[in-house]
């Protein structure tokens, strides 16, 4: 008989560590493969994390830089598995160091790691928050060469890409004073340039599967050690993301390239809530203008899930409905799985 998961998701607080937290407590297919999930945050007092404690979630606070902290919460939540989200600061690598020794003392062999998109290609110059998940994810990758580590089998990295739900925060952000049946979609991209934006709802699916996935050494042995990209299904310029939220919103969105000024502005008006990092969006889309990120990724996401990922119109017509209901902890779009 396979023992359910003792799963830790690190950055609770954030949008990503929220999401997975959720799914794996409330989702049919996984509540009942998890014993625990021990949310760890630095903001235990954010509604999100409040709200995973309501869920079933064993909340435990954490300052930053203590690694001690970090190791009491794993030893005193039993897990077995981490899934380990960067924070929404400047303190992504020293949170990596805490985990991975901490994993290392206590025997954990799991570790899938929440990364980025297009880090491999980004210029340490112009893009150093995005050059740093590489160089996170290649300390790692790393622990893999020690014979004596726990970590020598099981690591997983996941590189997704930039989320559609971080669109929708540009529109509501930039949303014309006085008109409720208009908008404007910012974004620092030219009228031709191509990404495939995902639904996070889809990553938070990918990243569970895994975490509940069992194998000889730990996570499943057709999961342990893969690097996965995940993107969305289709290449889509701005002005086509406007078009079909104006179809899912029933309102006027128009699409406008703005310069990093209006759009670090738009996000940081909504990011504290979301707890996200601006910049590392805005040199996400600055990959996307040098062409460094035009393409799509989906079959990892559809052999280990089993479904197709969301294309923005599914994800722009579920946002819509969710903002219906107005009144949720979390408003999340309720998306139907594809075959």
């Amino acid at each position: 008989m396979v023992d359910n998961r003792w799963v830790c998701v690190t950055a609770a607080e954030t949008q990503i560590g929220f999401r997975i937290a959720e799914t794996l407590l409330i989702h049919i297919d996984f509540c009942a493969k998890i014993n625990r999930v021990v949310a760890l945050t630095t903001h235990p007092d954010s509604d999100r994390v409040k709200f995973l404690g309501r869920c079933g979630a064993a909340v435990v606070p954490h300052r930053r830089r203590y690694e001690y902290e970090i190791l009491r919460a794993l030893q005193m939540g039993g897990c077995d598995t981490i899934c380990l989200v960067p924070p929404a600061n400047g303190e992504r690598f020293h949170i990596l160091l805490d985990i991975v020794s901490a994993a290392k003392l206590l025997g954990i062999p799991n570790i899938c790691f929440i990364s980025s998109v297009g880090c491999d290609v980004a210029d340490p110059h112009w893009q150093p928050g995005l050059r740093l998940f590489f160089d996170m994810e290649r300390y790692l990758l790393n622990t893999m060469r020690d014979p004596d580590s726990p970590l020598r089998y099981s690591p997983v990295v996941i590189r997704p890409g930039f989320y559609t739900d971080n669109v929708s925060a540009q529109f509501n952000a930039g949303q014309d004073t006085g008109q409720d049946n208009t908008a404007t979609m910012f974004l620092p991209i030219d009228d031709h340039d191509r990404f495939a934006p995902m639904a996070l709802t889809d990553l938070a699916l990918l990243a569970a599967h895994i975490l509940t996935g069992h194998g000889q050494h730990g996570f499943d042995d057709r999961h342990h050690g893969q690097l996965i990209i995940c993107t969305g299904p289709v290449l889509v310029t701005g002005r086509e993301l406007a078009t079909a939220a104006s179809a899912a919103f029933g309102i006027q969105i128009d699409f406008k390239s703005a310069s990093h000024r209006v759009s670090r502005s738009n996000w940081a008006r909504v990011s504290q809530g979301f707890h996200y990092d601006p910049n590392c969006l805005l040199e996400l889309l600055t990959l996307v203008s040098e062409g460094k990120i035009t393409f799509t990724s989906t079959i990892a996401f559809h052999d280990i899930t089993g479904y197709k990922p969301h294309s923005p119109q599914d994800f722009f017509n579920a946002a819509a409905e969710a903002a219906r209901r107005q009144h949720e902890p979390s408003p999340q779009p309720n998306l139907q799985l594809l075959n």
